[in-house]
C-alpha cells in the first residue's frame, strides 16, 4: 500500500488520480507561487539596497535601509508593495536610499522647512493676533484686540 501524498501548501490529501501532483488544487499552487515571488522580490530589494547603501552615511545593512521619495508629488506607490520588477524599478528611480537615522533627519528637515514657511506666511499676514501667536507661541489672553493699523488705500 502506498503512502498518500499531502499538499505542500495546506497539508490536505492529494487525490490518487493526480500522480505527480504536489498541490491539492490550483488555488494552493497559486498561493505558493505568490509567496515565492514575494520572497524573490524582497531578496531583489535587499540586494539593491545593500549594493547602493545610504546616500549620506554609507550604511549597507538592508534591514536598516529605506527608500526615500525625493519628490512625494511623483510617488505612485510604496516600493514595498509587490508591483513587479519593472514598475518597482521605475519607482526606485524616483527615490534615494537612506538608513533609518538619516531618513528621520531628512523628514525632520522637511517638516522644519514647512513649519518655517507657514510661520513666515503668518507673520506676513495683516493680523496682529496671528503675529503674536507665531512670535510667542501663545494665544493672546486679553479679550480686546491689539491696536491695529489699517493699510492706507
Amino acid at each position: 500500500m502506498t503512502k498518500q501524498k499531502l499538499c505542500r501548501r495546506c497539508g490536505k490529501p492529494i487525490p490518487t488520480i493526480r500522480i505527480n501532483a504536489v498541490y491539492c488544487s490550483r488555488a494552493c499552487k497559486g498561493k505558493d507561487n505568490k509567496r515565492a515571488k514575494e520572497a524573490s522580490f524582497r531578496h531583489f530589494l535587499n540586494g539593491f539596497k545593500s549594493y547602493v547603501g545610504c546616500c549620506e552615511c554609507g550604511c549597507t545593512d538592508p534591514a536598516e535601509l529605506l527608500f526615500h521619495h525625493i519628490n512625494t508629488a511623483r510617488k505612485n506607490f510604496n516600493i514595498s508593495q509587490l508591483h513587479g520588477y519593472l514598475r518597482s524599478y521605475l519607482e526606485i528611480c524616483k527615490c534615494e536610499v537612506r538608513c533609518r537615522d538619516c531618513h528621520k533627519q531628512r523628514h525632520a528637515e522637511i517638516n522644519t522647512l514647512n513649519a518655517a514657511t507657514v510661520r513666515t506666511f503668518l507673520i506676513d499676514a495683516d493680523n496682529p493676533d496671528l503675529r503674536y501667536l507665531v512670535s510667542t507661541g501663545k494665544a493672546r489672553k486679553s479679550p480686546e484686540p491689539l491696536p491695529y493699523k489699517a493699510k492706507a488705500a
